[in-house]
């Protein structure tokens, strides 16, 4: 889970775990985005075509990621504002990290 996501549910006195879901999935596309930039910049060419094949390929699976929670009939509206949200940002934030650790081993 994300640290900033369980304040912001604790801190909730509403109907703000949505947004509070919203807010982590922001964070960790931003930490990815930066992550892939990063990785960008450290690799050569041959490495880089291979990296970017991989990152398509994984975008692909982000589409249809936590998909399952779409089906309001099975979890209702809720688990999707809320749920669904947190999923996608921990497939995110899971992403990020290998992202990292590739940099830390070809840019030690």
């Amino acid at each position: 889970a994300d640290v900033l996501y369980d304040s912001c549910l604790r801190a909730d006195t509403g109907d703000g775990s949505g947004k509070c879901a919203r807010e982590w999935l922001n964070r960790a596309e931003t930490t990815m985005q930066q992550q892939w930039e990063r990785l960008l910049l450290v690799t050569e060419a041959d490495t880089r075509a291979r990296i970017v094949a991989e990152q398509q390929a994984w975008q692909a699976f982000r589409a249809d990621a936590c998909q399952f929670y779409a089906d309001t009939a099975a979890f209702g509206a809720e688990v999707q504002e809320t749920v669904m949200p947190a999923c996608i940002a921990n497939v995110i934030g899971v992403r990020a990290g290998q992202l990292r650790d590739y940099i830390r081993n070809i840019d030690p």
